[in-house]
């Protein structure tokens, strides 16, 4: 009667935290990707530079508008001249540069005939009459609340639906620069979020209901409870799903329902709720420690954005796992009872694999260590990814067609610009400085892979303003110029920002100081504070992990044996990535500590299966993979599908993480059935409390 009371009030505990957080998810929830969210608190010396250059001249992100003009019609400020007037009036923006300025200036046969070569150069940046390209600079104002995408979203939606109104029929519109990547991927992450949890969750669903039956429905329900309470929780803390926390929602889907299984698995092999809940408090539990210090050790890091993720999906797994202490085992309870006794099929194959194994046990050795090899090798083909959002968009995505359309035409799509600082005076006034910029710029035009660019140069009358707004900054003594780089590989663009870097140096002196900023040379050194976060990360997890395995077989020594098998898996994913070209970025620096993580899950519930229950004595491989071989397998074979089911994300972010984790869970699954009862086998080893 107790127990039954007890099941109710955990029904009733559930039912309304359930509420409460779909709730607060439904209404209060947001889906975006705040800027900043990647910068840590300490800002390197390329991210300082670019926060002046943007304080100098009024934020300063700059997008590329770029006009496609049907067949027949030329680029002119008559063909787009209503566009760029329209554009002008939106509140978003801040100011804008294309053909109808150009016309100002060439309307005035004072500057033409003196600044005639300057105003030919500014058409050149703005118009490609081969291609019928006309390109309109736009400096986009910042926005209210610091990091927020509110004013880039509107803006571009409007220029989509309401500016093609203002151009000739038949013209295309391509948006390119970084504020038009943060808008796409943005898009990219909302479809996301509406994708990768739901289809991971149905995936895993159908596959346990086709191998684990009615006995599914309590780790669904956990499961499905865990991912409710965890978007409601991110919506009461204002943490909007993100590139960061959006892994979060599948991570609890997927190590929620390993919970549960295991759980159900013991309620209906024992047919008893209360020893079931026994015999893996231990397991559970140390399992839950070491997936939650993989997940919390990224809390170390100096990037907002890997904290968020960090407690969002700690928090994912707690609810994940008490929900398989309190609700699955009751609702198992009551099921195991009509249900057939064990999963001979999945226990045979499971047990099958370790006897063969175990009859060679040295060519076992040897394969693995040989596959070990394969895979150093191809860990040492790993290559590092910088903070770029366009390494995250799919081939075909409209902002990478934008990119290589303008990278086409104008040799360039990503802005960068140079500034000139001056120790008095004012830079932009200084003909000496003028002449330096331009200087540069033909410098870098002739040897290097640079676009489309114009310089400062000065005039009277109305064009002074404008020409100010451009290239005056706050501080008298900056003036900049701003030009563009081409979508290159990571090694190509590292090695042009190095060239670009020296070619300053080389025209700065004494008083006039060049140096070449942007988001793209801001983002290059977050990669080493990434890899360093990765290895504080892996550490801690190292730690924690091997002292789980040291209490588990109440020794040291063999303890360590352990680390072998489960550093299998990691290693396959480095290998995957090195071999697939899938570089180290800011999203995929999290994947060897998570896999790491849930990997040593199934080990310790096979070592503590195989530890005597009382005094020491010897391990049982045989009996630990027996007990284990049904729960540990389906849970495998459901994470394995259900990771691999997020390659079908239409973020390939996403896709990919959910691949590497299908590689690294797999790979832990053999080594778990194969190496790791090998390792054990007839060891002396400490009893189970």
């Amino acid at each position: 009667m107790g127990s039954n009371r007890n099941a109710r009030a955990w029904f009733v505990a559930w039912g309304l935290a359930v509420v409460v957080a779909g709730t607060l998810a439904a209404t209060r929830l947001r889906v975006e990707n705040p800027g900043g969210h990647w910068a840590p608190k300490e800002r390197s010396p390329e991210a300082r530079l670019w926060d002046l250059a943007r304080d100098q001249f009024g934020y300063g992100e700059v997008a590329l508008v770029a006009l496609r003009l049907p067949e027949g019609v030329t680029p002119s400020p008559e063909s787009t001249g209503a566009f760029e007037e329209w554009l002008d009036e939106q509140p978003e923006v801040k100011r804008s540069f294309g053909l109808r300025d150009v016309r100002e200036f060439e309307r005035s046969p004072v500057l033409g005939l003196l600044l005639g070569g300057r105003i030919r150069a500014m058409r050149d940046a703005v118009v490609n009459t081969d291609q019928g390209l006309a390109l309109v600079y736009v400096t986009v104002r910042a926005p209210e609340q610091a990091g927020g995408l509110e004013n880039k979203v509107a803006l571009f939606a409007r220029i989509h639906t309401s500016g093609e109104s203002y151009l000739p029929e038949g013209s295309e519109l391509f948006i390119a620069g970084k504020p038009a990547a943060d808008v796409a991927l943005n898009d990219l992450l909302r479809r996301d979020t509406l994708f990768s949890a739901p289809v991971a969750f149905t995936t895993m669903a159908i596959v346990l209901m086709v191998v684990f039956g009615r006995l599914s429905f309590g780790p669904f329900l956990g499961a499905a409870a865990a991912v409710v309470i965890v978007a409601g929780g991110l919506a009461l803390f204002g943490a909007p799903v993100s590139t960061a926390t959006a892994v979060t929602l599948p991570i609890t889907v997927v190590v929620g329902l390993a919970y549960g299984v295991h759980m159900a698995a013991a309620v209906e092999r024992t047919r008893d709720v209360a020893l079931a809940m026994r015999e893996l408090s231990r397991p559970l539990r140390w399992a839950f420690l070491t997936t939650t210090a993989a997940l919390l050790s990224f809390a170390l890091s100096p990037f907002p954005a890997l904290r968020s993720y960090a407690y969002a999906s700690s928090a994912g797994i707690a609810v994940g796992y008490l929900a398989a202490f309190t609700l699955v085992p009751h609702l198992s309870g009551s099921i195991a009872g009509r249900t057939r006794r064990g999963r001979s099929r999945w226990k045979h194959f499971a047990v099958q694999l370790f006897v063969t194994s175990a009859r060679r046990p040295r060519v076992t050795f040897a394969v693995w260590c040989g596959l070990a090899v394969v895979a150093a090798f191809g860990l040492f083909r790993l290559r590092m990814e910088p903070n770029n959002y366009l390494g995250f968009f799919p081939a075909n995505h409209p902002t990478l067609a934008a990119h290589r359309t303008l990278d086409a035409a104008f040799g360039g799509s990503l802005p960068m610009f140079v500034l000139a600082r001056v120790d008095s005076g004012n830079a932009y006034r200084r003909r000496d400085v003028r002449v330096r910029l331009r200087e540069f710029m033909g410098a870098a035009g002739e040897d290097l892979r640079v676009g489309s660019a114009f310089t400062p140069f000065v005039a009277p009358g109305r064009s002074r303003e404008f020409l100010e707004q451009w290239f005056q900054g706050a501080d008298a003594r900056y003036t900049r110029a701003v030009f563009s780089v081409p979508l290159m590989e990571t090694t190509d663009t590292r090695d042009l920002l190095a060239r670009l870097d020296s070619l300053a140096v080389a025209h700065s002196d004494g008083d006039i100081t060049l140096q070449v900023t942007g988001p793209l040379a801001a983002g290059l050194p977050l990669l080493h504070s990434l890899v360093q976060s990765q290895i504080r990360s892996l550490a801690v997890v190292l730690v924690v992990v091997g002292v789980a395995f040291a209490v588990a077989v109440r020794s040291t020594w063999i303890g360590a044996l352990l680390f072998f098998p489960n550093l299998l898996a990691p290693l396959a994913v480095g290998a995957t990535m090195g071999f697939a070209g899938i570089g180290l970025d800011f999203m995929m620096v999290v994947v060897f500590s998570m896999v790491l993580g849930i990997a040593v899950d199934d080990t310790l519930q096979l070592v503590m299966a195989g530890v005597p229950v009382s005094g020491r004595g010897t391990f049982s491989a045989v009996r630990a993979v027996r007990r284990v071989a049904t729960p540990v397998t389906l849970t495998s074979l459901a994470s394995v599908i259900g990771f691999g089911s997020l390659a079908l994300s239409p973020f390939p972010v996403t896709g990919r993480l959910g691949i590497l984790m299908a590689v690294g869970l797999a790979v832990a699954w053999l080594a778990d059935l194969s190496v790791t009862p090998l390792l054990l086998a007839g060891r002396r080893v400490g009893a189970r409390r």
